[in-house]
């Protein structure tokens, strides 16, 4: 029976919301500091410490941080940046960065290309930022981000990785959302349905 089935060991990269195998969601407005955000996180797992609670790297590891939108130079000096405020002077040789991949998350040809990476660069998280630059399928159809999402959650599973994505969320009414966290999310629900973990920054 069910009640009988051992319980699922968990392997956190960054506790609470990272877990080896899975996808997570980190989504908010739009211009709203998802990219900032995401890209801080990246660099605290790489460096193997955060700050402050609640969220815990589980030490340093390999990451990789693909941008469909900005520059290695801004990206650059954002990590320069934020390394700062860790403590960290020197660049970090397990940080990695994609600029703008002609890689398409809706071809197999293109999550064959990210996988061929990940093995590379023998990473265990890969940060996707933008997700709707990530694919051409149709944001507000169910069975075109079906497709999508499907193969990115296979992409984690094989790979191993936590695969770690920044959706915008919808425009709210009035001023806020009330709804669900998995329901503010823009566009079709089997976005935030195919996600173990869906952060919601605001």
């Amino acid at each position: 029976s069910d009640s009988a089935r051992p319980a699922r060991a968990v392997e956190w990269l960054g506790e609470p919301i990272l877990e080896r195998g899975t996808l997570t969601l980190l989504q908010g407005r739009p211009k709203g500091g998802k990219s900032c955000m995401a890209q801080m996180l990246a660099i605290a797992q790489a460096v193997g410490v955060w700050p402050d609670q609640p969220w815990r790297p589980s030490g340093a590891t390999g990451v990789l941080y693909v941008s469909w939108e900005d520059s290695l130079e801004l990206l650059r000096e954002r990590e320069r940046l934020y390394r700062a405020g860790l403590g960290v002077a020197e660049a970090l040789p397990n940080l990695h960065y994609w600029e703008a991949p002609k890689v398409r998350l809706d071809e197999p040809a293109g999550l064959k290309r990210l996988a061929e990476e990940i093995a590379r660069l023998e990473v265990s998280t890969v940060w996707l930022d933008v997700l709707r630059k990530t694919h051409r399928g149709r944001e507000n159809e169910s069975d075109s981000m079906d497709c999508v999402m499907q193969g990115i959650v296979d992409l984690a599973r094989e790979t191993r990785c936590a695969v770690a994505a920044t959706p915008p969320t919808r425009k709210p009414v009035q001023g806020k959302d009330s709804a669900e966290v998995v329901e503010r999310g823009r566009g079709s629900t089997s976005i935030a349905g195919a996600a173990a973990c869906v952060v919601d920054f605001g």
